[in-house]
């Protein structure tokens, strides 16, 4: 039988709590380059909230996503949302599921209309 190790959800929660938030209660970011976050990634781009997903990035609103800007150059910064052990999680292999909206080619619009 393999030995297994599982990390208890308590000390999760902790490490993820830890990087979502500061000692004020202030979201935490760190800036990252495009070539380094994973599909699925939640970035900030001139002050607005965008996914990573399926070769381009996806503007968030409270009604879903719309694709609205093609792939950045590897090299472009931007502030990633996601904290770094979520980012590093799915660099390991977890795949994220998005909602309907950021699967549809046209967006929010096309998720709304299909609800």
């Amino acid at each position: 039988m393999a030995a297994t190790s599982k990390l208890p959800v308590a000390h999760m929660d902790k490490q993820l709590h830890a990087e979502r938030v500061d000692r004020a209660g202030d979201k935490v970011t760190y800036s990252a380059q495009f070539q380094h976050l994973p599909p699925g990634t939640l970035v900030e781009l001139e002050g607005a909230p965008y996914l990573l997903w399926d070769e381009g990035l996806w503007r968030w609103s409270h009604h879903g996503y719309s694709k609205s800007r093609p792939a950045l150059p590897p090299s472009a910064a931007m502030n990633a949302l996601a904290s770094a052990y979520v980012v590093a999680i799915v660099l390991l292999g977890f795949k994220p599921q998005v909602h309907e909206s950021a699967r549809s080619s046209q967006g929010a619009a096309a998720a709304v209309l299909s609800s």
